[in-house]
């Protein structure tokens, strides 16, 4: 059994799809169950599973709120994974997104430095996702991190990048895109109007869905 942190955003329903073409010819059987980003869903989803009685569980939370949902695993006794967020029942499936927010930090520093582009001509855009708390924001903190110094912006540890930070320097500015596309765009549309047409923006989100609302905003300015 496995439910999903949402199948309705493209990035993760490609877990599903991924994960299906992947056990195509093998003896595994897969029952597919869709969190839809909701608490209240997630919890009904492990209940669910849970008296299918399944040789194993994969669970994908939608916050790192996780004791009610540990509490419903481990009465069933199936073997758990939990992906992104720790469940204190199943066993922890961590994705290095502090490690790929470093990487892409470096990367993007690089170019922008052969452009000319630092703190005092480019304002830096960074989208999270407040409702996954810090540990689900691990990606921009990483990025925010590691590009700051490199491009003279306020130099802050990933632990000092919390999801209730908007103004992470003069011309750093962090928005609650919220893994999603219409939200990403409302975000930074209201953001566009302090943002002078002769700087250079770098944006960096935690996900596709984010990046091209945050983009659709950016391209109106």
């Amino acid at each position: 059994a496995f439910s999903n942190i949402t199948e309705q955003i493209p990035i993760f329903h490609q877990i599903h799809t991924t994960t299906d073409s992947l056990l195509k010819g093998a003896n595994v059987k897969v029952t597919w169950y869709d969190n839809n980003y909701d608490s209240t869903t997630m919890l009904s989803n492990a209940q669910l599973m849970a008296q299918s009685k399944p040789d194993g569980i994969v669970e994908f939370p939608v916050s790192p709120d996780s004791s009610a949902l540990s509490a419903a695993l481990g009465r069933s006794g199936v073997p758990c994974v939990s992906i992104d967020f720790e469940v204190p029942k199943c066993t922890f499936l961590q994705v290095d997104s502090l490690g790929y927010g470093s990487q892409a930090a470096k990367m993007i520093a690089a170019a922008a430095k052969q452009r000319g582009w630092n703190s005092s001509n480019t304002t830096l855009l960074i989208g999270q996702n407040a409702a996954s708390g810090q540990a689900g924001n691990g990606a921009v903190q990483g990025f925010y991190s590691t590009i700051a110094p490199l491009l003279g912006y306020k130099p802050l540890t990933a632990s000092q990048v919390i999801p209730a930070s908007t103004k992470l320097d003069t011309n750093a500015i962090q928005f609650d895109g919220q893994s999603s596309l219409q939200p990403a765009y409302q975000a930074v549309t209201a953001l566009t109007a302090s943002i002078p047409s002769s700087r250079h923006i770098i944006l960096f989100t935690l996900n596709d869905e984010s990046t091209i609302g945050a983009l659709r905003a950016i391209d109106e300015i």
